[in-house]
């Protein structure tokens, strides 16, 4: 090979590994939704709840996420304060 094939060889893969990078970004975008803040005055559409935490797990108030499916079959991931139920009233 000479040197303007090995260029031009090298461009095309650095241009195909930032479109794969592109196109990875993009699938982990759809994969991971960005953390909404829950507010009260939210309105919210849930389907189905995929996944919470447990909170018996810790004492205190603290924020803790739920995924959820609205009807839409959207995925979010709602972020809001919650109360451990594990403290101990001695």
């Amino acid at each position: 090979m000479n040197m303007k094939h090995s260029i031009g060889l090298l461009m095309v893969l650095v241009i195909a590994s930032g479109s794969a990078v592109a196109a990875q970004q993009n699938d982990l975008a759809k994969v991971s939704p960005a953390v909404e803040h829950y507010s009260y005055s939210d309105h919210l559409d849930i389907k189905r709840v995929i996944d919470t935490p447990d909170l018996s797990s810790f004492c205190g108030i603290r924020p803790i996420r739920m995924t959820y499916e609205d009807h839409q079959n959207h995925i979010h991931i709602l972020e809001y304060e919650a109360s451990g139920m594990s403290c101990n009233d001695n």
